[in-house]
């Protein structure tokens, strides 16, 4: 899994004390949404400014890996400290329109992460436009600002990327309840283009019983609450790998769908989400030529996690993921287990320091599998709420 980071967050706030700040951020918003959507009604207008950046730290002794032979125990203990990522957003808000920015700047690299405009029809219904998260899961529609542990579980990236481009529409016909639907274009963030030409088709509903709640709330409250949630996703995809005979095109029928409960109660928060995947293969050809007989690929994915607040301004975190990536093939079970402390001097998420440790369990062909330890660190700060 990747080390921890150490993150910074700065953000403007919403409303300044000075007047001719106010006003020109007003008057700057207005003229953006108004050039976005011509013929909106202006309305209260809001612009937040953000900054979020990522320094981690990950330790641990090195180990062999039974797959590549190499005496890489007889190397330095991991000890790494570095700035993994910047992130620049911004949010405009005018009435029932918002248009959000964000930009990532990954391992030195700059991309979009969101670029969407939400308009809010009314109370119950509302839809995104643009580059936004996907439904699928859980632990990607959460925050990486509101986690419990330094870090989401690895094996999520194992069911697709967290963002993509589309329509998503999120109804809520009554208090306790959430249907969200979406048309995506399947490529990933930052594709127009689809090689299969098909679009994927997303869908998620959330049931609350008791008091309702989100898994990204600072503060575990007393009073219970029960959150369920299934998700189903849909679509074609194609990649180019490479094999024995060469290079493999290889096109699929993708089908995905996850389960998720959480019950809250007594500062006390307990949630499992289980995903399942399988791709099924449209057509395989090597060199653009001859067509292979290739074998269906489905995966299993298990995350429990729970988390313990004995005062407002601690918590203790623990996780379990299980992990199969191709369930034709038990040599590659994996699981991870993560044990951590936070503490919140604010009772909130703005300044955050955690500490975890982790051991991480990869299987290898004949039974060679091996274990790794690492020990995290997470510095979260925000100068403005």
């Amino acid at each position: 899994m990747p080390p921890l980071p150490t993150t910074t967050i700065l953000r403007t706030p919403r409303r300044s004390r000075s007047g001719l700040a106010s006003l020109l951020r007003c008057g700057l918003a207005s003229a953006l949404l108004s050039a976005l959507v011509p013929g909106v009604a202006v309305g209260k207008t809001s612009l937040d400014l953000g900054a979020h950046g990522q320094v981690r730290h990950v330790a641990g002794p090195a180990v062999d890996d039974p797959a590549t032979g190499d005496d890489e125990s007889a190397l330095p203990a991991r000890n790494e400290l570095l700035l993994r990522r910047l992130r620049l957003g911004a949010s405009l808000r005018q009435g029932d329109l918002r248009a959000k920015v964000l930009f990532g700047l990954d391992r030195g690299k700059p991309r979009l992460l969101t670029g969407s405009l939400r308009w809010r029809l009314d109370e119950r219904l509302d839809l995104e436009l643009g580059q936004h998260k996907r439904l699928l899961s859980q632990g990607y529609l959460d925050s990486s600002r509101h986690q419990r542990l330094p870090e989401r579980a690895e094996l999520y990236d194992d069911f697709g990327g967290n963002r993509d481009i589309g329509l998503s529409a999120r109804f809520r016909p009554m208090r306790r309840f959430e249907l969200r639907l979406a048309v995506w274009n399947g490529a990933g963030p930052n594709v127009v283009g689809n090689d299969t030409g098909r679009p994927w088709v997303e869908g998620r509903a959330t049931l609350w019983l008791g008091r309702r709640f989100s898994t990204e709330d600072p503060a575990i409250g007393r009073r219970p609450g029960l959150m369920l949630g299934v998700a189903a996703v849909q679509g074609h995809a194609s990649a180019v790998r490479s094999g024995k005979s060469g290079l493999l095109t290889r096109a699929d029928s993708h089908l995905g769908a996850s389960s998720f409960v959480a019950v809250r109660a007594y500062r006390l928060l307990a949630q499992v989400e289980v995903l399942y995947s399988q791709d099924d293969p449209i057509d395989a050809r090597a060199d653009q030529s001859t067509t292979l007989d290739v074998a269906s690929v489905s995966r299993l994915g298990v995350v429990a996690q729970l988390a313990f607040q004995p005062v407002p301004t601690w918590e203790l975190a623990a996780r379990y993921a299980f992990q199969d990536p191709n369930r034709d093939d038990p040599d590659q079970l994996g699981n991870t287990i993560e044990v951590g402390v936070g503490w919140r001097p604010d009772r909130d998420d703005d300044r955050k320091l955690q500490l975890a440790v982790q051991r991480e369990h990869d299987g290898r062909p004949n039974g060679q599998s091996y274990d790794r330890w690492r020990v995290m660190t997470q510095l979260q700060w925000s100068l403005s709420k």
